[in-house]
């Protein structure tokens, strides 16, 4: 896996920058930690194994709700950027699938 264009889809290092006092530092880390993990278990899976993947993807999501359920971060912009980054770092990942949006079965945002 490209983990250079997995790191550069990742939104929250453009939350960072732009935040104007929308999240505090405590949200951008939880939500950075989420996004991390995501990353580091991808980065470990084999190339291809979409069950794997498709396990990572669902643990990203399901952490994510949480943290929306108590933050409440997550509005149009966030949530588009989100289910790109999900995908492209799945794609990544070597995950082949006809479904367009791979987060519909845990996403609640």
């Amino acid at each position: 896996m490209n983990i250079e264009k997995v790191l550069e889809a990742n939104p929250v290092k453009d939350w960072q920058a732009d935040a104007k006092g929308l999240y505090n530092g405590i949200e951008l880390s939880k939500i950075e930690q989420v996004v991390h993990n995501f990353i580091d278990s991808m980065e470990h899976a084999r190339y291809g194994d979409s069950d794997a993947i498709m396990t990572y993807v669902q643990t990203i999501v399901e952490k994510l709700n949480g943290l929306n359920e108590e933050v409440a971060f997550i509005g149009e912009d966030e949530r588009a950027q989100l289910l790109k980054f999900i995908d492209r770092t799945a794609y990544l990942g070597g995950l082949e699938t006809d479904e367009e949006d791979i987060t519909t079965p845990w996403r609640k945002w």
